[in-house]
């Protein structure tokens, strides 16, 4: 696994992505706060191949008003899915390049950027795509949002800031 997992608090279970493909939902034994640290302390409670191509991206929660609890991951293959806390896929989608980084989720969109130089924003309830922008080399980092601002680090050695 090089993606960071998710501890889901409605679930008491911690959500990974590997790089087979698949993702594992885990529930932690006795208080998760307070791990132990011995082998075999989580149990695996499903396993769900959603890609072929391997998935770096860390998966991002997503929570609708009125909606269960659901995440956003990107893999190697260029789509980006919504999977629900039970590892059915609602939705992918092709963004065009591969997805090493983790999805900024919003209410409405994710904002997710691709190794091909795009930074895509998608509607959380179908996958659209809402809009791309095309930088001026690869996107491995991480986009976020702050005050109406998407900051995003870029191959080309800078840090871009676009307004949103």
């Amino acid at each position: 696994m090089f993606a960071t997992p998710f501890y889901c608090n409605e679930t008491n279970r911690l959500i990974a992505a590997g790089v087979d493909g698949a993702m594992y939902c885990f529930e932690p034994k006795g208080n998760p706060l307070i791990p132990s640290g011995e082998p075999g302390d989580m149990t695996l409670r499903w396993r769900e191949s959603v890609s072929e191509s391997p998935i770096f991206s860390s998966p991002s929660k997503f929570v609708n008003k009125g909606d269960a609890s659901t995440m956003i991951v990107g893999s190697h293959d260029g789509f980006v899915r919504r999977i629900s806390l039970c590892g059915d896929i609602l939705w992918k989608v092709d963004v065009g390049g591969a997805v090493f980084s983790s999805p900024f989720c919003c209410l409405q969109w994710s904002i997710v950027t691709t190794t091909a130089g795009d930074i895509v924003v998608l509607d959380n309830s179908n996958g659209t795509v809402k809009t791309r922008r095309k930088m001026a080399a690869e996107i491995y980092s991480s986009a976020v949002l702050n005050n109406g601002c998407v900051f995003v680090g870029c191959r080309d050695d800078f840090i871009h800031c676009l307004r949103s």
